[in-house]
């Protein structure tokens, strides 16, 4: 047994792996599965634990023995967070990580120590926490989406227009390729979009298809006659001339990607005076929209998520049919 003298040998094997018993390290498991055409690249959760691990820094807990560790010290990492000015949520959520962080080393056997006890320590409760609430994310509406599309660029306008019409991820967006497009085998009026990566790619039998009405296939159709030779839609043989366009096209990453996305439309939006808004406004928009249709189903289904609790998260809470309904009868 690989015996952890303080709580920083035992983060610091988690990160770096153990070969002894066969763990590869945060970074090496926390990957995207290698297909033919390239490997797995590491997922954002490698991050989001290596920042969850902080806290124990945070709360002066690095010399502590793992074995030790228990509820009041989850205590003190939780109140370190909250004194670094995290969101109450995202407070919680680190906490979870820092739990997880422990069911590994115990199922390794590194540690002993109690697990459920850990649970014992609630999450913190709106309003009875110092811990700032995130602000959330709303929907973009369309009249503002139509005059930025007055001072936007042609390929970001077709970009633009695609991610409304059908309110996939914006990293589902910026690597949409030729070769992810078919004609939908169940309904020919429909497209197919299967993305070469997608978000929950690693859960057992889950397949990301994204459909494509007739607005998005009319977009798309000129956006390939316009990109003839290239594999991916959106990254033009005119780049060079483009300043957007040259660090999407070269940009390593789906990260750097959704970020020259988004930098690009704000970039230009704040000369003409209009408000800021982000692209993962549209897919809330989406949300929303939909669920006004009474489709909620259905933009459950078409955002690919496997529970519409999920969906609900991106709807606007203006309430809409309370509304109407006291406008009538109240």
């Amino acid at each position: 047994m690989i015996r952890c003298l303080t709580l920083a040998d035992l983060i610091k094997l988690y990160m770096q792996g153990i070969e002894e018993v066969g763990w590869p390290g945060a970074h090496e498991y926390y990957r995207k599965p290698d297909r033919d055409d390239r490997p797995g690249r590491e997922t954002r959760e490698a991050l989001n634990m290596r920042d969850a691990l902080n806290a124990i820094a945070w709360a002066k807990l690095g010399h502590v023995d793992p074995n030790e560790f228990g509820p009041m010290m989850l205590r003190k990492c939780q109140a370190a967070m909250v004194e670094h000015g995290l969101a109450r949520k995202t407070v919680n959520a680190r906490c979870n990580r820092l739990r997880r962080f422990f069911r590994w080393a115990v199922s390794y056997e590194l540690v002993s120590l109690d697990i459920n006890a850990l649970e014992a320590v609630p999450a913190l409760k709106k309003g009875r926490t110092k811990a700032p609430e995130s602000k959330g994310i709303k929907s973009v509406s369309f009249d503002l989406v139509k005059k930025s599309l007055e001072v936007l660029p042609w390929v970001l306008k077709q970009m633009v227009m695609v991610h409304w019409y059908t309110g996939m991820r914006p990293g589902e967006l910026v690597i949409m390729r030729r070769c992810d497009l078919r004609i939908c085998p169940d309904d020919q009026e429909l497209w197919e979009y299967r993305p070469a990566e997608f978000k929950s790619e690693h859960h057992e039998d889950f397949d990301s298809i994204i459909y494509l009405g007739p607005m998005a296939q009319d977009i798309l159709r000129d956006v390939i006659h316009c990109n003839a030779t290239q594999l991916e839609l959106f990254a033009g043989d005119d780049a060079r001339d483009d300043a957007f366009l040259w660090r999407y096209s070269n940009a390593t990453g789906i990260k750097q990607r959704v970020a020259s996305y988004r930098q690009a439309i704000q970039k230009r939006i704040a000369p003409a005076g209009l408000p800021r808004w982000t692209p993962l406004q549209i897919r809330h928009a989406f949300a929303t929209r939909l669920h006004r249709e009474g489709q909620l189903k259905a933009a459950s289904e078409q955002m690919n998520h496997t529970d519409t609790k999920t969906t609900q998260i991106y709807i606007d809470r203006d309430r809409p049919e309370a509304r109407a309904f006291m406008k009538r009868s109240g």
